[in-house]
């Protein structure tokens, strides 16, 4: 892309090459002609003029082949011509034996002699100049789209919102669904498309509950033209220069899931990081986020032995006396230590024992309870009794018991 006609004129740009040569890019992204002439001008009234060598020119239609002008057919040269101006007519030099100037029509018809005062052309008005100004300071919209400064880079936004992030070190306003932008040293030219990019965190606060953290979770929705194209999604904490690119999961037909563990140091409550999408060699998303980070000391339950219910007496020998129903009530706590309720599922059981299961929800620095009996005791004997949970906790205890009479 050149700086003098940084714009599509009639489908066409112009562009040249690291050699130095000039050809025409289409909208598409496609060329049109490659980059193969001295120089090249826009087109305009369906012609561009066109410098093949250092004296000789052309007009190059828009089908891709060249004008035959009439001083052509006379076995003459175009060494010099100019573009055509807005009644359709050029300025053309051609050489043979001799030297003509006229003024030709988009037919490449001579229409006249050219006649000059000195150097000046007295019947031939050239084309107004292109103008199309590079970003110097600030400028006006076009197309609906601001071009804003942050950090000695340009970026492009709509109505307040960033449409691609600042990554340019020259940048010009949309005109007519292309800019012409400058990045690494080489430019190239945006073209408008449908849909945008949405990203969003999960959520801004995560917990670390005995040194292992949540995950930090994150959301892009992606227009459908970059759905089936690689992107790289990077996450980089803010002032460490640390990136990670991160893989995705499908979260629906327009989204994508990214998901890591945040590597902590010395128990920080808060990080800031940088997310960012990229593709095409462009920055099409940035985001900077903070998150909240909560420490969580976890202790595990404590499961009691099974007990005897305390209005049961125990004699001199170890035996529980029983009921006037031959039972004995037993039961067995489990006690959450943690800062958070617990879910549980606890059952109690053995040998006589009408085994019993329940499933808890114990609060912080609370106990919760199960309880059961040991049924139809006519002997004195030894009891075993378990209680177990669903987290692997286990106790056992022997109980003697006697009956009643």
């Amino acid at each position: 892309m050149t700086k003098e006609y940084p714009f599509f004129s009639e489908g066409k740009l112009v562009i040249f090459n690291e050699s130095n040569k000039y050809g025409y890019l289409q909208p598409d992204g496609s060329l049109f002609k490659a980059c193969q002439y001295r120089k090249t001008y826009p087109f305009y009234q369906g012609l561009a003029c066109i410098q093949k060598k250092e004296n000789e020119i052309a007009y190059l239609k828009t089908n891709g082949n060249e004008l035959t002008t009439q001083l052509e057919s006379d076995k003459c040269i175009l060494s010099k011509g100019s573009s055509f101006n807005e009644k359709g007519e050029a300025y053309v030099q051609g050489e043979a034996v001799g030297v003509k100037h006229c003024i030709i029509d988009t037919e490449g018809k001579t229409l006249r002699k050219a006649k000059f005062s000195g150097n000046t052309l007295k019947n031939y008005e050239f084309r107004k100049p292109f103008r199309f100004s590079l970003i110097q300071g600030t400028i006006p919209p076009v197309d609906g789209i601001d071009v804003f400064l942050k950090k000695g880079k340009y970026g492009f936004t709509k109505k307040g919102n960033t449409m691609l992030p600042a990554q340019f070190t020259e940048a010009s306003p949309f005109k007519g669904g292309y800019a012409k932008v400058k990045k690494h040293g080489k430019y190239g030219v945006l073209k408008l498309s449908s849909g945008n990019f949405q990203g969003r965190m999960i959520k801004n606060s995560i917990k670390v509950e005995n040194g292992k953290s949540e995950t930090v979770d994150y959301q892009m929705q992606i227009p459908i033209g970059y759905l089936n194209k690689p992107v790289k999604f990077e996450v980089e904490e803010e002032n460490s220069g640390n990136k990670t690119v991160l893989s995705f999961t499908e979260s629906g037909n327009d989204s994508k899931d990214y998901t890591f563990i945040p590597t902590l140091q010395d128990k920080e409550t808060e990080k800031s990081y940088i997310f960012s999408l990229q593709a095409d060699g462009l920055l099409l998303w940035e985001d900077f986020q903070h998150i909240t980070i909560q420490y969580i000391e976890s202790y595990p339950p404590v499961l009691s032995l099974p007990q005897v219910a305390s209005e049961f007496k125990t004699d001199s020998e170890g035996y529980v006396r029983a009921d006037n129903n031959n039972k004995v009530d037993i039961y067995a706590t489990i006690e959450n230590r943690s800062s958070e309720t617990l879910h549980i599922t606890i059952t109690i059981g053995g040998n006589g024992v009408t085994e019993e299961t329940r499933s808890l929800s114990v609060g912080t620095s609370s106990y919760g309870r199960i309880s059961t009996s040991i049924n139809d005791i006519k002997e004195r004997k030894p009891v075993e009794v378990f209680v177990k949970t669903s987290t692997g906790l286990k106790q056992s205890k022997i109980i003697k018991v006697k009956p009643f009479i």
